[in-house]
């Protein structure tokens, strides 16, 4: 079985271009045994966000900042 984990970022705004791509790269490179997507919840469609923030553990949720 392949399991894989999945990392999602959500901000007052999108992650820039290049900040986004050097924490996929550090991701890539690091030693966790298991394929991590980085997910920038900025991007993607409400359908998919509301659907995966039903499902998730977060790790750092500042008070001013609106999940659903």
């Amino acid at each position: 079985a392949y399991s894989d984990l999945d990392i999602g970022v959500l901000g007052e705004k999108s992650l820039p271009v290049d900040t986004f791509y050097k924490i996929k790269s550090l991701l890539n490179d690091s030693t966790i045994p298991y394929k991590v997507d980085l997910i920038d919840f900025r991007n993607v469609s409400d359908e998919f966000k509301g659907i995966t923030l039903k499902k998730n553990q977060v790790w750092n949720h500042p008070q001013h900042l609106r999940i659903n």
